[in-house]
């Protein structure tokens, strides 16, 4: 492959990822902002804002994203929110801190961990491609060494497949040998007792 190849343009999706974290980090302290003042002015409405950013912020905010920084991310700002927002509701209405603790842990730290994991995103769905660097030149070099290192797996993988068989194959002609040479043996000693 030339460099001209390596080089051809790609889309460029870092200025993806700082518009994303923006959002996840707006999202968040003005969240925060919300249920503080739901709860200053009135605690039941402290709850219910909590409750709205946990439930509506996990499908549109939080958990939206496979790369590894912004989930990075999403799970500090939902931890501090959800952290603050808990204080509150024990300090302003005990019951609904208790509540709210049940409902982040339910709604939110377990899908972020592997308790949370559905099938779909345990399931082995072949290599991942990395995200682009913005690097147009890299990136198509490590696709080209990635296709030629999984093609390498694949050979090696074939050749450990073959080594195994002819080592078992080897390891059932000597069972067989020494099979006939016991029987051999065997047939000898009969031979001799009568």
């Amino acid at each position: 492959m030339s460099i001209s190849e390596y080089a051809r343009p790609r889309e460029d999706q870092s200025g993806d990822f700082a518009l994303k974290a923006l959002r996840i980090v707006f999202f968040t302290g003005f969240s925060i902002v919300a249920t503080v003042l739901g709860f200053v002015f009135i605690p039941p409405a402290g709850v219910v804002i909590a409750a709205l950013v946990a439930w509506k912020g996990f499908d549109e905010i939080f958990l939206t994203e496979e790369r590894f920084g912004l989930r990075a991310l999403s799970f500090i700002a939902f931890s501090g929110f959800a952290t603050v927002a808990t204080i509150l509701g024990f300090v302003f209405l005990p019951p609904s801190g208790v509540a709210l603790a049940i409902y982040f842990i339910w709604r939110g730290f377990t899908r972020f961990g592997a308790s949370g994991d559905t099938a779909a995103d345990v399931r082995d769905e072949g290599p991942k491609v990395p995200a682009p660097t913005g690097n147009s030149a890299f990136d198509a070099y490590r696709d080209d060494t990635l296709r030629r290192l999984e093609q390498e797996r694949a050979n090696f993988e074939a050749f450990l497949v073959r080594l195994r068989a002819a080592k078992d194959a080897s390891e059932f002609d000597d069972f067989l040998d020494a099979r006939a040479a016991r029987v051999a043996a065997e047939g000898s000693d009969h031979h001799l007792e009568r």
